[in-house]
């Protein structure tokens, strides 16, 4: 194992969006920091300090989190924002809204914070820095029932809207491969870093050296799909129930119209990591990651590809009315994909 976790560690993007998304698991490596359990602190760079996550209610209220346990409220579409301030300092990685009530947020040591107010409070119910397990990405259903995911396949469920939560040992059902390809790189455990959902209780699941899986039970059981890429994905988009998009390292993205089982390249046009994926309304997607990229596509295949011109890296999407509400390494952006054209 520690020959594994050295082959890990080698693997740092350059960009410091990247660092905390793709190697934040790295900490699962490194020696436990003292618990940060004092609560978060306000500050005036919050909307423009490193964000990570952002989630759209269905009231229209949009909320963001980040470093340093930042999280952020708006209600008029992204234009302002407030800090809520957080019984946590941990790098908060996902936020996920069941409806316009219900919500969780996941992040580093293993902290999930819990709402029943729309995101106006929040109550810390899960909190393991010993475990040195990152969390990585987070959803709840409409009933109540829900999964976390992270580091080294950790998952935890819940089934009160993330109030509780107890450990489920990830035990997927697995493609046949050589004897020796997980135990030389050490991938028996993967990092499981994108989790969605598809409707009629199918999940799909993403995660470190092109590891892919999807469940039918709503998370029960798990089974892997073929990939197409032996490197890591950060995003997996459903567009249907058979329809997905995955993306990751160095620009790959794939598509699938039968659950997973085939899967054509994407022409991204850029070698940059993708960590974000959102379906646009009026139909389409959008793919945003590093050095300021952002490729839209109207016709679920031709991807037209825009940069911000700071570089700034991108680490999550969400599509409100006209607009695309973006969070990375700069904090909050808004982005009109009508006018989002091909840049250098």
């Amino acid at each position: 194992m520690a020959q594994s976790r050295r082959r890990r560690q080698g693997f740092r993007p350059a960009v410091a969006l990247a660092v905390l998304v793709a190697a934040g698991a790295l900490a699962a490596d490194s020696p436990p920091a003292a618990p940060l359990a004092r609560p978060s602190v306000p500050s005036a760079l919050a909307t423009t300090s490193l964000l990570l996550d952002v989630a759209l209610l269905p009231t229209g209220r949009l909320v963001a989190v980040g470093e340093r346990g930042h999280v952020l409220v708006s209600d008029d579409g992204g234009q302002t924002w407030q800090q809520q301030i957080v019984p946590a300092r941990s790098t908060l990685t996902r936020v996920y809204f069941a409806d316009a009530r219900h919500g969780v947020i996941v992040g580093h040591d293993a902290v999930i914070l819990q709402t029943d107010d729309a995101g106006s409070t929040w109550t810390k119910v899960y909190y393991a820095p010993e475990a040195r397990q990152p969390l990585f990405d987070v959803w709840l259903g409409p009933q109540g029932h829900g999964l976390a995911v992270g580091a080294y396949s950790a998952m935890l469920t819940t089934e009160d809207f993330g109030r509780t939560w107890e450990p489920r040992h990830f035990a997927p059902a697995v493609l046949a491969k050589p004897a020796a390809d997980d135990a030389d790189i050490g991938l028996a455990q993967p990092h499981l870093y994108s989790l969605r959902a598809a409707g009629g209780g199918r999940l799909y699941l993403a995660g470190e050296a092109g590891r892919l899986y999807v469940s039918d039970d709503d998370g029960a059981g798990w089974r892997e799909l073929p990939s197409p890429y032996e490197g890591t994905f950060f995003s997996v988009l459903p567009l249907g129930r058979d329809s997905l998009v995955v993306a990751g390292l160095r620009g790959h993205a794939y598509r699938s119209d039968d659950g997973g089982k085939t899967f054509t390249a994407l022409d991204t046009g850029v070698i940059d990591l993708l960590a974000a994926a959102t379906a646009l309304d009026g139909g389409g997607y959008a793919l945003a990651g590093a050095s300021g990229a952002v490729l839209v596509s109207r016709d679920g295949a031709r991807l037209v590809l825009h940069r911000e011109a700071d570089r700034a890296a991108f680490s999550a999407l969400v599509s409100r009315g006209p607009l695309l509400i973006a969070v990375g390494e700069h904090g909050v952006r808004r982005l009109d994909p009508a006018t989002l054209g091909a840049a250098p």
